[in-house]
């Protein structure tokens, strides 16, 4: 039996894994020891990042469950929806870190000294400045 794996294993190793940073000093690897094909799943996390399959999950089981009267006050749906709602203030939080990024940048831009980083300004703020005004 031992003879047969060797071939298979060798199989194995041939196929290509996939690899996506999660966090700093994290990455999740996609092979065959964890996938039957690593390769449509590299494809589909690279479009579809497990975070970003997870928050539409969440979203549509809050949809359904607030349409489902009989799912609410149940302990599993509670813990869900506060999780849920956890994780909304945290996306939030990071949306205001990335803005005050953004801001800061773009300050730097507009006092810039030389006509390169105005037009840099420029050319970047235009996008913004009809989200802003409507």
């Amino acid at each position: 039996m031992n003879s047969l794996m060797n071939p298979f294993q060798a199989l194995a190793s041939a196929v290509p894994a996939f690899s996506q940073p999660i966090l700093p000093g994290w990455t999740l690897n996609i092979d065959s020891n964890n996938s039957s094909s690593p390769r449509t799943e590299g494809l589909v996390v690279a479009k579809f990042s497990y975070g970003n399959q997870l928050g539409q999950i969440n979203d549509a089981l809050e949809a359904i469950i607030e349409a489902l009267p009989a799912a609410q006050g149940k302990a599993a749906v509670d813990r869900f929806l506060a999780m849920k709602r956890s994780i909304d203030v945290l996306k939030g939080d990071s949306l205001d870190k990335r803005v005050e990024s953004l801001a800061k940048e773009l300050r730097e831009l507009k006092d810039s000294k030389d006509a390169a980083g105005k037009k840099r300004f420029d050319e970047v703020s235009a996008p913004l400045r009809g989200l802003v005004k409507g």
